[in-house]
């Protein structure tokens, strides 16, 4: 592994070529606030509009705003986000969730890649250790928080992200970045060109993560991981077609302690796979236009316990039209197949049946409705899916948004589903020749049904971003003992409510400010309290000290989790950073600053148990060069 990593490392500061130029995304920290808030977002309804006009609770990540960050990863890039709860439990696991019911296995939140979906239906979750790119080459995130499921289908429950990557047409030239630190080390490159209407970018990126730390145990989960990838894009009069695809590879570790035992041993996992996407689209008139997307994605995981093998074949298409001047359609339909073999290491344990083939169908409609073109818009959606475990499922929502003078209100109610996953339908398990965990296949999907309101409001120098929700959930799924056997219901039911507030503020030209405050109540019939914190704030400051120097802060507190009674803690980070000439920046950051080291979630799963580590105070110094 040194040597591999010493060959990638060395290649990638090697692989700089000396012609071209860097074109970058628009410099949002130009913009005012009411351009940023007329940021054309696509998330919401699959289609361009503005940030203020949308009806829905959305947070932006800007890639501005990741320059500006001290996250080194995609889910670092998350922790300030409103209603999201991000939690590290070691070096290469995350508890990511939105408006709550968060854990290792997080089944509610919905997360695409330029509209590929890597939400995997072994767990209904997210393997947050293989979504990575580049982080220069990320446009922006766009997050909703709420139901997705008129638009995106089953599974976007509480929330759906979408890390939207630049065009390659905005990422010609050369660059390379090499970060050094006390807890990583990482390495990346990229070269792009175009020639005429035809542009295209190939990159690479290698890291080495440390352990993370524990005071009453050793602890095994360091990481590395490699990735390469490539992005085509074409344009011409009408038509734009993108063709891109990654392979990646991650050694990853974990701590282990034994079912009943005080002895704790290292696990090794492995995951690899790759995909490609082809999207093509088509302007048929100034009020019409069509989009086709088409992807494979292949995922392979291993550890001491099993191995799996999951393929997915994705094909959707949409039309976009105008119906006169006040209605704005957009429907359109897919189909996915899911097939994965799941082999457990030990004769016990099963999933049946070990190979599986699982087929997604849908149609939507959704229509936006100008009851009065400058002030009043009505939205009303729907999609009907049928998959194979729950048979057809039915996503509506209604949403209203009236604007004036800056102020935005809007009011939404939604229905969304998750479908069950592959342990959750075939897990089995036996003891002595006698069943004592099953799957069951009976189960219902998990709906919910939500209200939400909000507001948007811009002031001279700033901007509030306020909303309110109140989630109904029925037939929600739940482990439980029935007949001395182990197994999954679905007659639980929760409400939860809560409220999210994100503020700005421009005191001066070269320094912003930004606040967010969420609060989370959940009251539910399951065992046992909630696992996600009821407060969570964060304060963040920007200062252009001078056109090349930047100071950067960010100051959080997370409320406590009262389930593994995981204490409160505040933190912050410092970023400090400086454009030593047009071609060279230099960054040095301190990360965690506030505590030596912090525990911020628990682990767990089936067998043996997870340990959690603590995430440990770190620094680290970055050299960007682009050319």
């Amino acid at each position: 592994m040194d040597a591999l990593k010493a060959t990638l490392l060395t290649s990638l500061l090697l692989f700089q070529p000396s012609q071209g130029h860097t074109t970058e995304s628009p410099d949002y920290t130009t913009f005012s606030l009411k351009e940023l808030l007329a940021v054309e977002i696509t998330s919401v309804s699959k289609q361009k509009q503005p940030l203020n006009s949308s009806a829905a609770a959305i947070h932006v990540i800007t890639s501005d705003d990741i320059r500006h960050s001290s996250a080194t990863s995609i889910p670092e890039l998350l922790r300030h986000v409103p209603g999201l709860q991000v939690a590290k439990i070691d070096t290469n696991k995350w508890a990511i969730s939105a408006r709550g019911f968060n854990w290792l296995y997080a089944n509610k939140l919905l997360v695409l890649i330029d509209g590929r979906s890597v939400y995997t239906p072994l767990f209904s979750g997210v393997w947050w250790d293989v979504q990575d790119t580049i982080l220069e080459d990320i446009d922006r995130i766009e997050i909703i928080r709420g139901p997705g499921g008129t638009i995106w289908g089953a599974n976007a429950v509480n929330g759906v992200i979408n890390i939207i990557t630049k065009s390659s047409s905005e990422t010609t030239g050369s660059l390379t970045s090499l970060l050094v630190g006390s807890e990583e080390s990482i390495a990346a490159s990229r070269y792009g060109a175009q020639h005429n209407n035809l542009s295209y970018r190939v990159f690479g990126k290698y890291n080495d993560h440390d352990n993370q730390s524990h005071p009453e145990h050793p602890t095994y989960d360091d990481w590395q991981s490699g990735r390469g990838g490539f992005r085509t894009d074409y344009q011409r009069d009408d038509i734009t077609a993108t063709l891109q695809g990654d392979i990646y590879k991650n050694d990853l570790g974990s701590t282990i302690r034994s079912s009943g035992a005080s002895t704790f041993h290292g696990e090794e996992s492995k995951a690899s796979g790759g995909n490609f996407m082809a999207t093509f689209n088509q302007n048929l008139s100034a009020t019409s236009t069509i989009t086709v997307k088409g992807y494979f994605d292949r995922t392979n995981r291993s550890d001491d316990s099993y191995s799996t093998g999951l393929s997915t074949y994705d094909l959707e298409g949409q039309h976009t039209f105008k119906i006169g001047s006040r209605q704005n359609v957009i429907w359109g339909g897919g189909y996915r197949i899911n097939r994965d073999h799941t082999v457990f290491s030990f004769p016990t344990f099963s999933i049946i049946p070990e190979k599986s083939t699982d087929q997604i169908s849908n149609v939507f409609l959704q229509d936006e409705i100008a009851l009065r073109p400058k002030s009043i818009h009505l939205t009303l959606g729907a999609k009907l899916e049928n998959n194979s475990y729950t048979g057809t499922e039915l996503q509506p929502n209604i949403r209203l948004t009236w604007r004036r003078d800056g102020t935005t209100v809007w009011s939404a109610i939604s229905r969304a589903v998750r479908t069950p996953s592959r342990y959750e339908d075939g897990l089995s398990l036996t003891a002595s020749g006698i069943l004592v965990a099953n799957g069951n296949k009976d189960l219902a999907a998990e709906k919910l049904t939500a209200y939400e309101a909000g507001l948007r409001h811009l002031f001279s120098k700033g901007s509030l971003d306020l909303a309110l929700f109140f989630n109904d959930y029925d037939t929600l799924v739940c482990s439980e003992t029935v007949n001395s056997v182990f197994t999954w219901v679905d007659t639980k039911k929760a409400e939860t409510y809560g409220a999210e507030a994100s503020a700005r503020f421009i005191p001066m030209e070269n320094w912003h400010l930004a606040a967010s405050y969420s609060y989370l109540h959940i009251d539910w019939n399951i065992n046992g309290p909630s696992s996600s914190p009821e407060h969570k704030f964060s304060l963040e400051s920007r200062w252009n000290i001078s056109d090349s120097v930047e100071l950067d802060f960010q100051y959080y507190i997370i409320g406590q989790i009262d389930s593994h009674t995981i204490p409160s803690y505040n933190d912050m980070d410092i970023r400090l950073a400086w454009r030593a000439s047009s071609n060279v920046d230099l960054e040095l950051v301190g990360q965690n600053l506030l505590n030596p080291s912090r525990l911020e979630f628990f682990g767990d799963r089936y067998g043996d148990v997870l340990q959690a580590t603590e995430n440990q105070r770190a620094a680290y110094l970055k050299a960007t060069l682009a050319f």
